[in-house]
């Protein structure tokens, strides 16, 4: 497994025994798949949770409100206003939530774990004019890279000319930001500590 948001790689090993659980835990699943499709509609009850917002179907679901045909209804005005109405009440209850993870820490619901988390390190330009000489040295546009967007420095650090300008370029400590992240993750990330 290869988790690409913080690069880190686990393998394990999968013997008779492993393969028997997973053959049986399939199994498993396409029997109450079978059982649920007996019972139609019931079998599938909606369950709102942090996925709807990428569902293409959201404005047809039973759980989802407003239901499609009272969106229709809205004039362009409405509409907008219960956007900027909804994008208000979010940044307060956000704003709540924040206040509450300073105060009692991570708080987990449906899955996933509110805390602020540490972004990854960026880079900053420590010297300007000397990393400005390496690129003309070098043939490199500097008024690509002397912006200090991290990406642009990470890729220039990535070319076969890169201890040219590591002298000239030094890590930073990224910011802590307010998000969630599926405690799947986080379980898996404090085992691996």
């Amino acid at each position: 497994m290869w988790y690409l948001r913080d690069a880190d790689i686990r393998t394990e090993d999968l013997g008779p025994e492993d393969m028997e659980k997973g053959k049986q835990w399939i199994m498993d699943c396409f029997a109450e798949i079978d059982e649920r499709m007996a019972q139609g509609e019931l079998g599938f009850p909606p369950t709102p949770n942090r996925f709807c917002q990428y569902c293409a179907y959201v404005a047809d679901c039973s759980a989802a409100e407003p239901a499609d045909k009272v969106l229709k209804e809205k004039t362009d005005e409405e509409l907008a206003n219960e956007c900027l109405t909804i994008e208000a009440k979010y940044k307060a209850i956000q704003d709540e939530l924040k206040k509450r993870v300073k105060k009692n820490g991570p708080i987990e619901a449906s899955g996933v774990c509110y805390d602020f988390y540490q972004n990854a390190t960026g880079l900053v330009i420590k010297d300007v004019t000397g990393f400005h000489n390496a690129l003309v040295e070098n043939n490199k546009k500097p008024e690509k890279y002397l912006q200090g967007k991290t990406g642009d420095l990470r890729k220039l650090l990535a070319t076969i000319k890169a201890d040219n300008y590591r002298q000239f370029i030094s890590e930073k400590p990224g910011n802590k930001n307010f998000k969630w992240k599926p405690v799947e993750e986080e379980e898996e990330k404090n085992e691996s500590a």
